[in-house]
């Protein structure tokens, strides 16, 4: 059986969410290493936390994979209430740890 093109947009936005998940901390941890942020941690002070971000690319990054992420589990959300309510197939109830046998 192929798959549909849902089937393929749902791996899709798996695959994505797995990616920004593992990306989107490694670019925070880029930001701090290259950013006056590890400064302003080490000497527990709020004060020295930078304005702006201004030139750290991986800023840019880590800001635009937040908006990606909350983009993709609102997506997934849709996907799981369309399961729910619409298809009425039990995935909710296949993915739940109370299954019943």
């Amino acid at each position: 059986m192929g798959e549909t093109p849902m089937d393929k947009a749902a791996k899709g936005i798996h695959h994505l969410l797995h990616t920004v998940l593992i990306v989107l901390p490694v670019s925070g941890v880029v930001t701090v290493a290259t950013s006056d942020v590890g400064k302003a941690l080490q000497a527990w002070d709020a004060s020295l936390l930078p304005k702006k971000f201004s030139g750290v690319f991986a800023h840019d990054v880590h800001e635009t994979l937040v908006t990606v992420l909350i983009v993709l589990v609102i997506v997934h959300v849709l996907g799981a209430i369309k399961h729910q309510f619409i298809m009425k197939d039990g995935l909710m109830e296949r993915m739940s740890l109370r299954r019943k046998n």
